[in-house]
């Protein structure tokens, strides 16, 4: 199913009141884009949690996706700060391990 297609569903009502794409759309409430041409097709039904962010973006669009737009960045700040600690961590471990290597073995006694 496109985004062409005509059937009025709570889905297609909710994307159109945003004036996003499918692909948008999916972005925002965190769907596959398969997904929402599914519910907007109703080919598979929106779940009742899914339903219900649908019909709260149906009824105050602009609202909603300042707020879940919002959401996304402090996701992607979130995401940001927790890269930077892993590189921190592992160049600490790389650290380590070339430490471990250039420092000589001990010799065994015989």
């Amino acid at each position: 199913m496109t985004e062409h297609d005509t059937k009025d569903t709570l889905a297609r009502r909710a994307r159109l009141a945003t004036g996003l794409s499918q692909k948008a759309f999916a972005a925002l409430v965190g769907a596959h884009v398969i997904t929402v041409a599914k519910w907007e097709s109703d080919e598979h039904p929106p779940s009742k949690t899914a339903a219900r962010l649908l019909r709260l973006i149906e009824a105050k669009p602009k609202l909603c996706v300042r707020i879940l737009e919002r959401s996304l960045a402090e996701d992607a700040a979130e995401l940001d700060e927790l890269a930077r600690a892993i590189k921190k961590t592992v160049r600490g471990a790389d650290d380590v391990r070339r430490l471990g290597a250039a420092r000589p073995k001990p010799r065994r006694q015989s």
